[in-house]
């Protein structure tokens, strides 16, 4: 942004000490504006990429964190979608993590008495 100014600053001296023409002046501010821009665009990339990256570390750790965890853990997305469960729960209710991420729950609140229910009805399913 700085280069974009200074450039706008040195056409306007040597437009007014007709050092150059219009055009060229004109093609000039063009040229740094565009320079400029790609600057900032590849500058929130690189933001971008390691904000990315420092997310998919963070969710990596977690979800190692709740894999290891003794209690049995059942999180759900807003749409009460199971989207993790660890080995834990895999026990506590006796079944595997696929069984339980295809299930969306319908009631609220969660409690553990609806989580039996529900792997029951499950159950009987299959």
């Amino acid at each position: 942004m700085l280069l974009t100014i200074i450039l706008s600053y040195l056409r306007i001296l040597s437009h007014q000490k007709a050092m150059i023409n219009v055009e060229f002046g004109i093609a000039l501010f063009a040229t740094s504006f565009i320079i400029t821009s790609l600057f900032i665009i590849w500058r929130a990339t690189v933001y971008i990429n390691r904000t990315e990256s420092q997310k998919n570390a963070a969710e990596e750790y977690f979800q190692k964190a709740i894999e290891a965890a003794p209690s049995g853990f059942i999180i759900t997305d807003k749409t009460r979608k199971i989207t993790l469960m660890n080995s834990a729960a895999e026990e506590m209710f006796g079944y595997k993590r696929q069984e339980g991420l295809l299930f969306a729950f319908k009631t609220k609140p969660l409690t553990i008495e609806i989580l039996n229910e529900v792997m029951q009805k499950l159950h009987e399913i299959k």
